[in-house]
């Protein structure tokens, strides 16, 4: 199985104007039923992988985490000020820029 998480992006029309996607990049069956389909992608070569599946699962795990907890008093900026760099682009209404 490759589970697969779809972003779709609507307008007031209800058509997708934008489209993501993100996949296990690794799994060939995936990549070979995307291929012939005519996706057309970069192929990650050799282990470009910046980080294993479990450290990508704890970083998530603890990012939701943290995201969760900023709801509770709009505090975005301070609960999760760990998980991104210093010039990333996020405006949100708790003033984070």
């Amino acid at each position: 199985m490759n589970p697969a998480t779809y972003i779709l992006t609507v307008n007031k029309d209800k058509k997708i104007v934008r489209w993501d996607a993100i996949w296990n990049n690794k799994n060939e069956d995936a990549l070979k039923a995307l291929t012939d389909a005519g996706v057309d992608f970069p192929k990650v070569e050799g282990d470009q992988m910046l980080i294993t599946r479990e450290e990508g699962e704890a970083f998530a795990a603890k990012y939701l985490s943290a995201i969760s907890n900023g709801f509770l008093n709009n505090s975005h900026a301070d609960k999760c000020h760990d998980f991104v760099a210093d010039n990333v682009t996020w405006d949100w209404s708790d003033g984070t820029k």
